[in-house]
């Protein structure tokens, strides 16, 4: 996104991780600001987007990657009250404040992009991912709502698996879950992140301004042949 012009803010509870990542883009000549912020906290979620658009002056489009997964590999019973609670702050409550506060100043601007980080565990049931599962569908209702209220405003959400991507989250997934891991989650090796980030750029593109109240599979063969035409139009490269 950086490298295609965009102003990056980069947010999460880990400052130190933060500053890393903004430093990466400011050394390739692009623009960032890391502001850390629990999305869980709808104060802490207030004051993100105010300082937000105090340093840019708008807000054209969010990725909300922010999630949970400590109760992958536990049954749904046997899912403690507070870690279920914690899940659900997260990845569903975190989700909300986000939209409660940035979308004002999209449509106050007639135009913006909200993305949300989803999973096929949602409706590819499988043992010791329910409460995950559960929150994630919580997700794409949203989404699909959103994209309801939001119709005619300029403004299109749309949820978004990228596949198995190389991250710790993945990394952890995978030895929890081992051989009982839903083939629909862990289908083949780590993908680099970049593969990940090329969905996203898409997802911004003007190509995509039609595309709102979706689930976004990473592999859907019409997703794949337009991210492809896309990436090949803009010379940045494969989606594999």
């Amino acid at each position: 996104m950086a490298r295609a012009g965009a102003v990056v803010i980069a947010t999460a509870r880990d400052a130190a991780a933060l500053d890393l990542v903004v430093r990466g883009i400011r050394d390739e000549g692009a623009k960032a600001l890391a502001i850390a912020a629990d999305v869980s906290d709808e104060a802490a979620t207030e004051a993100l987007v105010s300082e937000t658009l105090n340093a840019t002056g708008r807000i054209d489009s969010l990725i909300n990657i922010a999630g949970s997964a400590e109760t992958i590999g536990q049954k749904l019973w046997e899912t403690p009250p507070e870690t279920w609670q914690r899940l659900c702050a997260t990845n569903i409550t975190g989700a909300l404040n986000l939209v409660r506060h940035i979308v004002p100043p999209m449509q106050a601007q007639h135009y913006g992009r909200m993305l949300f980080l989803s999973s096929p565990a949602t409706f590819s049931p499988q043992p010791d991912t329910g409460a995950y599962a559960a929150t994630k569908a919580a997700v794409n209702q949203m989404v699909q709502t959103l994209a309801l209220e939001l119709n005619g405003t300029g403004i299109t959400v749309n949820a978004f698996n990228p596949g198995p991507i190389d991250t710790p989250l993945f990394g952890q997934v995978s030895e929890t879950l081992g051989r009982n891991a839903p083939s629909a989650m862990m289908t083949s090796v780590a993908r680099p992140p970049e593969l990940a980030a090329r969905l996203l750029l898409w997802l911004n593109a003007p190509e995509t301004e039609g595309l709102t109240g979706e689930f976004v599979q990473w592999n859907n063969p019409n997703t794949l042949d337009a991210m492809d035409h896309f990436l090949r139009a803009y010379h940045i490269g494969k989606t594999s």
